[in-house]
């Protein structure tokens, strides 16, 4: 297990430690990484720093025992941005956790972060404007979502998720605030089978009305029990499709349909929304 340093200030290949640090992520990690090992990125302390180096595919494995670990260097700010691409981030290997940055897709780049790995965790992160689809994208299993702040800022027509579901099992989405995504805060697709979802102690709202569509739109998953529980959610509207999202809903806070089954919904609270709960 070791701890590594990468600072995009330094012009040089380096050699990963404090004093002589590398100056990229992707090619580093996915040469170097072993289970337990820590990636400090070096940013700025009083404001973030820009990070751009394309799309960062991480494909090495950690273990349940021993995680591998992204995260700003103790005391600095990182902000990850990038181009005209898919993915800020995408997360190939298994038992990662990214924790800690700032992702702008600066409404060009369609998703922030990709999960193709199982056991994956994004925590503590700020995540916001992609230019479409969504801005976190599950595709593995017993991936964990939590304590992060999701959001779009962007004017235009964009159908944007928050949290987008496509074939995962086992993936837990809590502790998050979501809002004024054009498309759903959290979308269960029925793209691929989902199943064993668990969504709980999150925040979802939208200051958008018609714009958006809904906090929670699950279309596939099942057959093993999903859970709805102790969120929060509020100002939904009616959505007609003119200025974001693109599902004319009647404003439902949650919406399920479709193929979605085995779903138990407790103890949430919905207010300010055109409809609570549907079932269709």
């Amino acid at each position: 297990m070791a701890t590594y340093y990468v600072d995009n200030s330094v012009g040089g290949p380096g050699a990963g430690t404090i004093g002589n640090p590398w100056d990229d992520l992707e090619s580093n990690f996915n040469a170097t990484g072993a289970p337990g090992d820590t990636f400090y990125i070096v940013g700025d302390a009083l404001s973030p720093r820009d990070y751009n180096e394309g799309e960062v595919t991480l494909n090495t494995n950690g273990t349940a025992a021993n995680r591998i670990t992204i995260a700003p260097a103790p005391g600095t700010l990182v902000c990850w941005k990038r181009g005209a691409v898919d993915d800020t981030f995408d997360v190939q290997g298994d038992y990662i956790t990214i924790q800690g940055f700032e992702l702008d897709c600066e409404a060009q780049s369609r998703n922030a972060i990709t999960i193709d790995g199982d056991y994956v965790s994004i925590e503590s992160c700020t995540i916001h404007d992609g230019s479409y689809d969504q801005l976190v994208r599950i595709r593995g299993d017993y991936a964990t979502i939590t304590g992060c702040t999701i959001y779009q800022n962007d004017d235009g027509l964009k159908d944007a998720v928050g949290v987008l579901l496509d074939g995962s099992a086992g993936t837990i989405i809590s502790y998050n605030t979501i809002y004024d995504c054009k498309g759903d805060c959290i979308h269960l697709w029925n793209n691929l089978p989902n199943d064993a979802v668990t969504i709980e102690y999150n925040e979802l709202y939208t200051t958008l009305g018609k714009c958006s569509e809904t906090g929670i739109d699950i279309k596939d998953v099942g057959p093993n029990q999903s859970i709805i529980r102790y969120n929060i959610l509020h100002g939904f509207r009616a959505c007609d499709g003119s200025c974001g999202g693109t599902g004319q809903l009647a404003g439902p806070a949650i919406y399920i349909h479709m193929v979605a089954e085995n779903i138990l919904i407790e103890f949430n609270i919905i207010y300010d929304s055109t409809t609570g709960i549907e079932f269709n």
